[in-house]
């Protein structure tokens, strides 16, 4: 029966208790201890030696523990700012790194991290409108010192300075300017009163970005900013307009320019041509003039008659000083014999003897003789005279 209760009821084994970890170490010593010399010492003599091994024994494990947990790694992305007995003493990097436990600590924190905030608020703006604001500032641990030991909380004090930021600048700008088209000139304003208000707390938080939600007006007047912002859209549609027609123009304008100025160009090269052909066909002359002045201006009078009859209807002919041709240009039917004749007749009574410039050894009587019949062809006497019907009288 005895056996039966030195037995667990459900596994069948012996029911037996832990075995008490210090009457094991204290048995070990005990047989350690028995020697032929020490065989006859008293029982309590040993166990204090036992005990003494014992915490001396405890005393290096928990050194060796002690030791063992002063080590720690930080990451590349932490800083770790260690306290001494509660006091700052230095901020150590990424690696491997001891510390004696339970005198000094470690607190590492992560300098490399983006982290962002989200504000938002309804303002009252400089004209006396309402309107829901949102930014979002990006911010990361630039001193973890100064993170944690400065400022108690120092996230909730970059919103509450974000806050009044945002209030600060809305309160200066314009409902217009904070919809459409200040909010570049709003998000640099926010951004520049953030980093001059955190500057003197020295948070340990370094400032880099900010971000301006898009604003919102009044629900009341929705439906008029819409109108607005559709009309400002307009406006700049049709300024697009305008200007695309006017560059047309102009380039129109440019090329009839361009155009007017090369025929402008080439007329002028034209004339000053000509002007340079007429001036040496005259210098040409100017040397036969000088030798024979008389010869030279008859030719040049009898020349020129030819260059008018080319271009009149009215050719004189003086065979017998009376009959006068008049040869219609518009006349479509007239035969090539008529003109050939009325051309024939225009050379009989315009032809000369052959002038040769540098023939010295002409008659002076037969030129003289020449010369006073072709100045005045017709007599005094001799002159046919006309009615006013155009008839001959």
């Amino acid at each position: 029966m005895s056996d039966n209760k030195q037995k667990d009821p459900w596994s069948g084994r012996d029911n037996q208790s832990p075995p008490d970890l210090i009457e094991l170490i204290s048995k070990v010593f005990k047989k350690s201890n028995k020697t032929p010399e020490n065989t006859g010492q008293e029982p309590h003599l040993n166990d204090s030696k036992s005990l003494g091994i014992i915490a001396v024994l405890v005393i290096i494990i928990v050194a060796v523990v002690w030791f063992v947990a002063g080590f720690f790694i930080v990451s590349p992305t932490d800083q770790a700012p260690i306290l001494r007995f509660g006091r700052y003493t230095k901020t150590v990097g990424s690696g491997l790194h001891w510390i004696p436990r339970l005198v000094e600590k470690s607190f590492p924190v992560n300098t490399t991290t983006i982290n962002k905030v989200n504000v938002s608020a309804d303002m009252l703006t400089q004209d006396e409108n309402i309107v829901t604001v949102e930014i979002a500032v990006q911010y990361r641990i630039d001193n973890p010192r100064n993170y944690l030991f400065n400022v108690v909380d120092p996230i909730g004090s970059l919103k509450q300075v974000t806050s009044s930021a945002m209030r600060q600048v809305i309160g200066d700008n314009s409902l217009d300017d904070i919809l459409t088209t200040g909010r570049q000139k709003v998000r640099d304003d926010i951004e520049k009163v953030i980093k001059n208000t955190l500057a003197p707390y020295q948070t340990g938080i370094i400032i880099t970005d900010v971000n301006l939600q898009p604003a919102k007006p009044p629900t009341a007047v929705t439906a008029a900013f819409d109108d607005a912002i559709n009309a400002r859209e307009d406006k700049q549609k049709y300024i697009n307009k305008a200007q695309a027609y006017q560059n047309q123009v102009i380039s129109m304008v440019k090329g009839q320019q361009s155009r007017i100025m090369q025929d402008a160009s080439a007329y002028k090269t034209k004339v000053t041509q000509e002007a340079k052909g007429n001036v040496s066909r005259y210098l040409a002359l100017l040397k036969p003039y000088e030798k024979a002045p008389e010869i030279m201006r008859n030719k040049l009078y009898y020349d020129t008659m030819t260059n008018v009859f080319k271009h009149t209807n009215n050719v004189i002919n003086n065979t017998d000083g009376r009959s006068i041709v008049n040869i219609s240009s518009n006349n479509s039917k007239t035969n090539k014999s008529d003109k050939k004749q009325s051309n024939n007749a225009v050379a009989a009574a315009t032809t000369v003897p052959e002038l040769q410039s540098d023939n010295t050894s002409t008659d002076s009587q037969s030129l003289s003789n020449n010369n006073a019949a072709l100045g005045s062809p017709y007599d005094a006497n001799a002159r046919p005279s006309y009615n006013t019907a155009g008839g001959q009288s």
